[in-house]
């Protein structure tokens, strides 16, 4: 403590001394460093480090430009300190937080500010924008406004959001701002910034759109933003620009206007009754309809409102319009649904009662899809979560109907590939167990079924978030919600789970899953490793890449461990290898994998079915080179034995497809359901959607059983 005290007054000492431009740099990186070794004593120098945000020589303020972000590092309250530096910077700039608002009128009146140093305060938002998503938007903002304000920055300010999507992984600017739009429209109309600005800088959210199609790009926004700061002038603007009556644009954009204005009048925060104006008295004026016209139009956009409402879903309690937090989109949603029925007084549950149904199963897939999409869009973990935030309101408003085997299938598939990200592990969780809970009160054959298939890949996910990283040393909070879902899953699991929780790869040798580990050891005494490979192998054809490889790896490993385990107690019976190369049964099974070496995606799974073909062919291994095991007739090497036998059934009709190809196709797309892209997912919802639409169609889904019916259904 002495050590760092002295260093402390020697850099203080040297803050006094009239340096060079060299010299300022070297004092920057010093105080830096210090605030990293020591936040307490170094907190003394943050007055000396913010002067020098207004330093003479552009060099220094470039290098102070790149290190303040250290001071968002080391403490909290980032809209603080966020606002200290702003008011450092010495000139006047737009500025729109939850502290302060500055307005366009005294930006302007304070005439032009210094170039240099507006440059520098860019690039200095550019970093503190990168730091911290606290104030993300504020700075990304004020980077727009310098741009619409001043010409002569858009070229940097391009540049600067250039590298700010690329540090956050987006694939160019546009995809980036598209995460932030809303929020900067709303923020620009607050401060009173011109709309022919925003048309002017239109190349840095549209490039290459004419005026009148970037506004309509912009409307969804723009126009809930405009009758909530009641700016009338702005709105006939804007309907003058675009070539379209105000009234058109206000009916056609009802959803977007209603949702948000909704939103606003259910925050009960200081300004929500600008929303209940809209509501009541400006949508009416602006759209020349009745109260009864516009209520007709919330029946009608019912779907789409309640689908735009889970869009505007944020995780922060505090969010910037048009987001709204949790408990607001749940409230409003309640409303909007429920909010003209004759509801008892005891219905207290934070799930809807929807007696109009807007929360069909075939409905909430569409949900569900929708959010899947802005999921995929955000890039960075820090837009992602907003989005996440929207499923766990749908989830809670669901209730019980969470447990619809199409919405939980979903949701488990969606959750186990987010929660490899650390920062969303915990949203994951929440998610997981809330579907768990409902899961345990509506038990069922197909829903153990539907579960059981996930297990593998939800599991090897959850042992993952259990395990200490590099960069996680200690037992996190996370690291136990992780724990708690794999007890749920295994030891507390219903015995109709037990074939399946057999089926799990040994869990890793620490003391956390000891618990689970010797409840898995003890359900394994039952098990055979050649009834599982033949369970797996006749599912395979069907199974979506991600469970297919990690059931194949489960398979593999508990070979490995069965093997070892021979090796050890019966070397010879071992080596003698009966087991494989003498069960026809076996053998066959094993080359049908084949069909999975196929794909561009498939090198892990080429690895571990080349390892089990390997083992068919022990003994003679010119049986695999010259002679394929069973009956060749029966093995298509590249595709699936049900598509080949399909196709010679139908090869003799030329008007159409036989009603066994139908099937196998539909089992086909059922498995791309669960795919990695959405994209995917709604191209074979969709295909599926038109099969099922027609006579054919509907005869074909008699084939399935009321499991897999249960989860394709709900497409139609």
């Amino acid at each position: 403590m002495q050590c760092f005290l002295s260093l402390g007054k020697v850099v203080h000492k040297l803050s006094e001394v009239d340096l060079d431009w060299f010299g300022r740099v070297k004092l920057i990186d010093c105080i830096c460093n210090l605030v990293l070794l020591h936040p307490q004593i170094g907190q003394t120098m943050i007055e000396r480090l913010f002067l020098m945000l207004k330093d003479m020589d552009y060099r220094v303020r470039l290098f102070l430009a790149r290190r303040i972000g250290v001071l968002f590092q080391t403490w909290d309250g980032h809209e603080e300190l966020f606002q200290d530096i702003c008011l450092n910077f010495g000139v006047q700039m737009v500025v729109y937080s939850k502290g302060k608002v500055i307005d366009a009128k005294e930006v302007l009146a304070a005439g032009p500010q210094p170039q240099p140093i507006m440059e520098t305060v860019v690039v200095t938002l550019m970093h503190l924008a990168l730091q911290s998503e606290k104030i993300e938007l504020e700075a990304v903002f004020m980077i727009c406004v310098i741009s619409a304000i001043d010409p002569c920055h858009r070229e940097l300010v391009s540049m600067v959001l250039n590298n700010i999507s690329r540090e956050l992984q987006y694939m160019n600017r546009m995809k980036y701002l598209e995460e932030l739009f809303g929020s900067i429209i709303f923020c620009w109309v607050a401060c009173g910034v011109n709309l022919a600005a925003l048309v002017e800088t239109r190349h840095l959210f549209l490039p290459d759109a004419e005026p009148d199609h970037f506004l309509q790009y912009c409307c969804p926004w723009l126009l809930p933003a405009l009758l909530i700061n009641e700016n009338s002038s702005d709105l006939n603007w804007v309907a003058k620009v675009t070539c379209q009556p105000l009234t058109v644009l206000i009916k056609n954009h009802f959803t977007s206007i209603f949702s948000i204005s909704m939103a606003l009048h259910c925050s009960k925060k200081p300004g929500s009754e600008k929303g209940t104006l809209v509501l009541q008295s400006s949508i009416l004026h602006f759209a020349q309809i009745s109260e009864k016209e516009r209520d007709k139009l919330i029946k009608r956009h019912m779907v789409s409102i309640v689908s735009c409402v889970l869009s505007l879903c944020s995780c922060s309690s505090n969010a910037i319009a048009p987001f709204f937090s949790r408990e607001t989109v749940l409230l409003e949603i309640q409303t909007i649904v429920d909010g003209f029925l004759d509801l008892d007084d005891n219905h207290a549950s934070a799930s809807v009662v929807d007696k109009i149904n807007i929360f069909r199963p075939d409905r909430v897939f569409m949900f569900l899809v929708e959010i899947h999409f802005k999921i995929a869009a955000a890039s960075h973990y820090r837009h992602k979560c907003h989005r996440l935030a929207g499923i766990e309101v749908l989830i809670s408003i669901l209730g019980q109907r969470a447990s619809v085997l199409s919405t939980s299938n979903y949701l488990f598939n969606l959750m186990g590939s987010l929660i490899e990200c650390h920062a969303l592990q915990d949203q994951c969780c929440r998610i997981l167990s809330a579907l768990l809970l409902h899961f345990k009160n509506n038990l069922s054959a197909e829903a153990t079924s539907m579960l059981g298939e996930q297990l593998q890949f939800l599991v090897s996910k959850l042992v993952e978030c259990c395990i200490p990283s590099k960069t996680k040393e200690s037992y996190d909070s996370t690291a136990s919600q992780a724990l708690s879902l794999l007890r749920i899953l295994t030891v507390d699991s219903d015995s109709s789970m037990y074939d399946y929780v057999k089926e799990l790869e040994p869990f890793p040798e620490l003391r956390i899953f000891d618990e689970i580990s010797k409840f898995h050891e003890e359900l394994c005494h039952t098990y055979s490793i050649r009834g599982h490979l033949l369970k797996f192998v006749k599912k395979s054809c069907y199974l979506p890449p991600r469970f297919l490889l990690s059931s194949l790896q489960a398979l593999h490993k508990k070979l490995m461990n069965v093997e070892a385990f021979q090796r050890g107690g019966e070397a010879e019976v071992y080596f003698k290898d009966k087991y494989w190369h003498g069960d026809h049964e076996i053998v066959h099974a094993v080359w049908k994998l084949f069909h999975m070496c196929g794909s561009d995606d498939a090198n892990e799974a080429r690895e571990l079915v080349s390892d089990f073909i390997s083992r068919v062919g022990a003994g003679d291994p010119y049986s695999v080179v010259f002679h394929l095991p069973g009956e060749i007739s029966h093995i298509r090497l590249g595709k699936s034995t049900d598509i080949s036998r399909a196709m010679e059934v139908s090869s003799d009709s030329d008007v159409c497809i036989s009603e066994e190809l139908l099937v196998v196709l539909m089992r086909i797309l059922m498995k791309y359901l669960m795919d990695d892209s959405v994209k995917i997912v709604d191209m074979a919802s969709q295909t599926l959607r038109g099969i099922l639409s027609t006579e054919r169609g509907q005869s074909a889904l008699q084939s399935f059983d009321s499991y897999q019916k249960s989860l394709i259904e709900v497409i139609v």
